[in-house]
């Protein structure tokens, strides 16, 4: 998923990922990137409600970590 991201030829704003692992994921940074290490949240409403608390655009779309973009999906 992020590496689609990071092949757009238009950027996001920013990408917002709530990693409810118990140790932190290592990701590799780009411009944009906020990764909320949150152990403690109990599923996928509440990681998505966490990372919405975090987001600053007005347009929020929710991505699995499986998803594979297609080539300029951000612009569209």
């Amino acid at each position: 998923m992020l590496r689609s991201l990071r092949e757009q030829p238009t950027p996001p704003l920013e990408v917002v990922v709530v990693d409810q692992s118990d140790r932190p994921y290592r990701l590799d940074p780009f411009p944009g990137l906020v990764h909320v290490h949150a152990p403690q949240l109990g599923g996928l409403t509440a990681a998505r409600n966490a990372g919405i608390e975090r987001a600053r655009g007005d347009v929020v779309l929710f991505f699995d970590d499986d998803v594979v973009l297609r080539s300029d999906c951000v612009r569209e």
